[in-house]
């Protein structure tokens, strides 16, 4: 649920004490849902390879940047 969901639900439903708790319910077992999906994700040790990787390719886009901006400094 967005914010304004959220909001929006608690504006139509604030003098119903259950429905309100249900939602809060709701909402903090999809956050805790959403935390132990990415748990699991930084755990795994194929994530870290990939990650590993990621950042490699990133470092070398960052030197070819560097690369083209000096050559560009040297022409001025």
């Amino acid at each position: 649920m967005t914010e304004h969901e959220i909001l929006d639900y608690y504006n139509e439903n604030w003098n119903d004490y259950n429905l309100i708790v249900d939602m809060l319910h709701k909402i903090i077992d999809n956050h805790e849902d959403e935390i132990q999906k990415l748990k699991s994700m930084t755990a795994s040790s194929n994530n870290d390879d990939l990650l590993k990787e990621k950042i490699d390719a990133l470092k070398h886009q960052l030197l070819i940047c560097q690369d083209s901006l000096d050559e560009e400094t040297h022409k001025l």
